[in-house]
């Protein structure tokens, strides 16, 4: 989706990406305009380290691992499944996450809804 957007307006010079994570994106991004620079900037990891530097404990830290509708963009499903398992994994933080997203446009919402959740609980 946000590729095709961007074909569209055909970008040259320069984009930075705010919370990137996992990177999937951004590299999508490089890949598809050779010569574009593109800079891609994590956040999560730097909001774990000032909350923990702030006296924050980890299980009062909360990233949202926003979801892409499958309808605009198929890979954006496989893209939100690994950005939860990194942010599990690798900050063991809790996480929140807007899964109807996922089947926007699509039919049988309930359907698509119920299974992309039972995956995402799935353990890491």
């Amino acid at each position: 989706m946000i590729v095709g957007h961007l074909k569209k307006y055909r970008p040259d010079g320069i984009l930075l990406d705010v919370g990137c994570e996992p990177g999937y994106l951004v590299a999508l991004i490089a890949k598809s305009f050779p010569d574009l620079h593109v800079t891609g900037v994590a956040i999560a990891y730097k909001i774990v380290q000032r909350a923990k530097a702030a006296g924050i404990p980890r299980e009062d830290i909360m990233i949202d691992c926003l979801a892409f509708a499958v309808g605009a963009d198929t890979s954006s499903g496989l893209v939100t499944l690994e950005t939860i398992r990194r942010v599990k994994a690798e900050l063991g933080v809790n996480l929140t996450l807007s899964a109807s997203n996922i089947s926007l446009g699509l039919p049988d919402r309930d359907v698509i809804n119920y299974a992309f959740v039972a995956i995402v609980l799935l353990p890491v």
